[in-house]
């Protein structure tokens, strides 16, 4: 599209139709788009750009409602997955005011209004809206220090908590803080200013810069008249060619003589130059793919459109027939919508076909927690990639336990093969798998923060390990089976993979299923209908062979032992709690354990997908089903919009 600069909000839209309407297509989203545009938008058209310019006019202490509507709507100030409803409510009170402008104080005020209302927290809002107030945007002072000052704020304020950043938002905020930055360079030509032309400037740059987050390549890509030079494609379609658009029209500059500007070939000063650059691009652009489609407007807002001169030359050069279009239907010709209502806690059953469900225990885990969590990640498949960081994060950390001790105990294999070890041979074997785990982790070359962060994590999982091996040292003799082996478990409406973390075989013959954790854990999250954790109950009821154990093994800093249940307890592991409580004992709960992956089972298989977190706001914190998940509206307290307000 030649003129796409011009037209880019418009093309976005109607590719995001076009596909959208198609059964089968990828949900909208700039990592789901089958498309991607050459051309980036203006970086102060971003969400997490307007986040930040929607808060400027508050920080002087008045701001246009809209603006304040558009921070507290803003997915991105202060924690605001967590004040959903409340922040809607703030927004309900701000509108009934019948005012167009709101100051920080209103603000303020209509955050305790709600908080003495309904009861629910606003803390997060409310702390953001002091940082604010510190805010002092009153003297002069050079644009480096507004800058500063004002970075400082948005980490106060903005992009906090949940959600977390895709990587698309990440990239923009990186972009946003970068412009920020730059506006020091006007300490050169303006030693002070007010914050109200720091502002201005601000928004002015955000509106020059534009914004193209990196992404995988896409079948499709949209590009302007210079993108694809030297590109070749399957099919092409250039289109929009009116006379208008090429040749380009002459756009000469005011503050050059013409006559210098002709002499010196500069681009859209002459009708003739013009004209030679548009024959040679559309010959390049002819030259695209095997299968060409060309084409322009008849009409646009009631005026009547002409083909490029080129378009005309082309088809009587080459004798071709140019077709018009049929225009769509009008809206009077299409069918009624019917609207189709269904049960939203209903999803439907797996199709029969469909007995292999991919996740594993995961999808458990998910039906547990909440079950309208599994039916999203593992029947629509909206589970989000995590990309690829440079720093190790806490599941980085977790995956090298969990290698490190596979490579242990794969070379060990039991506890008289761990006995056996002298004090130095067992530090050397606990060295040897922690830099053999960490060696997985891939860091660039010359990156010295990602290098210096894999060195750190080898002194403290070499520490953990040790720590960790002092509690299997205690326990009774026992050997490994296997460990992170895979296998398939038919539960008779579905067939999950699994991987256990280790299962070991006791003195007496039985088995003890043991998961590896890095985080807190207690083995009350077994218990219930629900179980919090049902992967080692999963393991237990596909077990072939008696198991007289259940284990996590907790491996957290400063937080390592065992939290288990099974027979004989004290004789075979070094733990501390007895399951003297567990009612009807270890029998007791083999039971339970596989009446409740039973039930689980059977309520994945049958759709059923209510949205009934299973700690509540806990469970919700870091779910990424938000953005179509309705447990905000379900939490909602009871209206009170019906009544007068008192003034």
């Amino acid at each position: 599209m030649p003129d796409l600069a011009s037209r880019r909000s418009l093309v976005v839209e109607v590719f995001d139709a076009v596909f959208g309407a198609k059964e089968g297509t990828l949900p909208h989203s700039n990592d789901h788009r089958p498309f991607q545009v050459s051309l980036g938008e203006r970086l102060g058209a971003t969400p997490v750009a307007r986040a930040l310019l929607s808060l400027l006019p508050l920080l002087q202490r008045r701001s246009a409602l809209e603006d304040a509507s558009a921070l507290l709507r803003s997915p991105y100030f202060a924690h605001a997955a967590l004040e959903l409803a409340a922040r809607a409510r703030m927004e309900t009170l701000l509108h009934r005011d019948r005012r167009e402008d709101v100051s920080l104080e209103r603000l303020q005020t209509a955050a305790i209004d709600v908080e003495a209302r309904t009861g629910a927290s606003l803390a997060h809002c409310k702390s953001a809206l002091l940082a604010m107030e510190s805010f002092d945007a009153s003297g002069e002072h050079s644009s480096s220090v507004w800058a500063a000052r004002l970075r400082t704020l948005c980490f106060e304020c903005l992009w906090l908590g949940d959600p977390s950043l895709s990587s698309a938002e990440f990239q923009a905020r990186h972009r946003v803080l970068e412009e920020l930055g730059g506006m020091a360079e006007l300490d050169v030509v303006a030693a002070t200013m007010h914050f109200r032309d720091f502002e201005r400037v601000l928004r002015r740059r955000f509106d020059a810069a534009t914004f193209q987050p990196e992404s995988p390549p896409r079948p499709l890509l949209i590009a302007g008249l210079y993108e694809v030079t030297g590109l070749r494609f399957d099919a092409a379609w250039v289109c929009g060619l009116t006379d208008g658009v090429l040749p380009r029209p002459l756009q000469l500059d005011p503050f050059v003589p013409r006559g210098l500007q002709r002499s010196h070939d500069l681009p859209r000063c002459d009708a003739k130059r013009e004209r030679g650059f548009a024959e040679r691009s559309f010959a390049r652009l002819l030259r695209l793919a095997p299968r060409m489609v060309v084409s322009f407007p008849a009409a646009e807002k009631q005026e009547q459109l002409e083909p490029s001169p080129l378009l005309r030359e082309l088809a009587f050069r080459h004798r071709l027939e140019v077709t018009s279009v049929p225009p769509s239907l009008p809206p009077a010709a299409l069918d009624p919508a019917r609207l189709d209502e269904r049960e939203d806690w209903f999803g439907g059953p797996l199709p029969a076909s469909e007995k292999r469900v991919q996740r594993g225990s995961q999808v458990l885990a998910d039906q547990s927690a909440c079950p309208f969590r599994a039916f999203a990640r593992t029947r629509l498949g909206s589970d989000v990639q995590e990309p690829e960081l440079a720093v190790m994060n806490r599941m980085d950390q977790g995956k090298c336990v969990h290698r490190a001790l596979e490579l242990f105990w794969d070379r060990t294999a039991s506890l008289d093969g761990l006995l056996g070890l002298r004090t130095d041979a067992l530090d050397n074997r606990i060295a040897e798998c922690a830099q053999e785990a960490l060696a997985e982790f891939r860091v660039g070359e010359g990156d010295v923060l990602a290098a210096a962060q894999r060195d750190a994590e080898l002194i403290r999982l070499t520490r953990l390990l040790s720590v960790w091996m002092e509690h299997e040292r205690r326990r009774q003799p026992f050997r490994i089976v296997e460990t992170e082996r895979r296998h398939t478990v038919d539960l008779g409406s579905i067939e999950l993979r699994i991987r256990p973390d280790r299962i070991d075989q006791l003195a007496d013959g039985s088995l003890a299923l043991v998961d590896y954790k890095t985080g807190f854990v207690e083995r009350t999250m077994w218990d219930g209908e629900r179980p919090e954790q049902p992967q080692l109950l999963l393991y237990l009821a596909a077990a072939e062979r008696p198991v007289s154990a259940v284990a996590f093994g907790c491996l957290k800093t400063g937080h390592t032992g065992w939290e288990l249940y099974g027979e004989d307890v004290p004789g075979q592991f070094s733990a501390k709690k007895k399951h003297s409580g567990l009612e009807g004992g270890w029998p007791g709960f083999v039971s339970r354990s596989q009446e409740a992956v039973e039930r689980l089972t059977r309520e994945f298989r049958e759709g059923f997908a209510a949205v009934d977190p299973l700690q509540g706001a806990d469970t919700c914190k870091y779910c990424e089903q938000k953005p179509f998940c309705r447990v905000a509206e379900a939490a909602l307290p009871a209206a009170d919009d019906g009544g007068q307000e008192a003034d």
